[in-house]
């Protein structure tokens, strides 16, 4: 994917391409669970007894 490609100073450096990797793995699993919130906001109310059983 094109928004993963890494600039030539990341690439040449071990430990920045990998902090690079996880930043954009970070920020689209972030951008999907805001989705997944946004497109089913009466979830937490399907099953109101798994939060509040204990």
């Amino acid at each position: 994917m094109e928004s993963e490609y890494l600039p030539p100073a990341a690439r040449g450096c071990g430990l920045e391409a990998v902090l690079h990797q996880l930043a954009l793995q970070l920020q689209r699993l972030q951008r999907t669970a805001y989705e997944a919130q946004a497109a089913q906001p009466l979830r937490r109310q399907v099953f109101p007894e798994v939060s509040g059983s204990d």
